[in-house]
């Protein structure tokens, strides 16, 4: 990691934590200027540059990023656009599937895969009755996460190295952020919930960009 990367890192950090403080009193101006900074942030980490040879894996990763910043903006405004950001955070979930298939081999680990089949079997038992017209395309979205952790784990298990480590805890941070969202959307609203869907959200984020290095 060059002393650029660290800096930016170290700044988004900052901006994360200011964001999660400013959502969690409400100040929503602030919130509109950090909320956004930090995936910025995050997003230069991401252009830092990066091994040749996992161009296409950069590119995806970043489109996915570019994704997330559209979600976020979505998600924050005043009168929340709850299915336009769901359908950018989907958008990304894509790209990032695609990223994280760049140089698997055919065959994959079926214990993750056995995991997180299981975490969303009750996942699910506990939001779906509370989605209404919503549940296509919340499992859709939980679907997608679920390929998401899995391709990651699978190609941690596979590769052995730090930057694929780096995708897979965040992918599985990206997971329970989501599914802490959802929770606290759909099912109930907690005070603490924002920090803890914030707090994984940026980890997540973060995590992915470096796995590029």
């Amino acid at each position: 990691m060059t002393i650029l990367t660290l800096l930016l890192s170290l700044t988004a950090l900052v901006s994360a934590a200011a964001a999660i403080l400013a959502d969690y009193k409400a100040n929503r101006s602030l919130v509109y200027v950090l909320r956004p900074l930090t995936m910025v942030l995050i997003i230069l980490v991401a252009l830092q540059p990066a091994a040749p040879a996992r161009s296409t894996y950069r590119y995806l990763i970043l489109a996915g990023l570019l994704a997330c910043l559209a979600g976020d903006v979505f998600m924050m405004l005043r009168t929340k656009k709850v299915m336009a950001g769901m359908a950018s955070f989907f958008v990304a979930l894509l790209f990032y599937i695609g990223a994280f298939s760049t140089g698997l081999k055919l065959s994959l680990a079926f214990w993750p895969f056995f995991v997180l089949a299981v975490y969303a079997f009750f996942f699910g038992r506990g939001l779906l009755p509370h989605l209404g017209r919503k549940k296509i395309p919340v499992i859709l979205y939980v679907s997608a996460m679920i390929i998401m952790a899995w391709l990651s784990a699978g190609r941690y298990l596979q590769m052995k190295e730090l930057h694929a480590l780096s995708a897979c805890s965040g992918a599985v941070l990206f997971l329970i952020s989501d599914s802490a969202w959802a929770m606290n959307h759909f099912v109930r609203k907690r005070r603490l919930g924002q920090i803890l869907i914030l707090g994984t959200y940026f980890a997540a984020q973060w995590l992915i960009a470096v796995s590029i290095h």
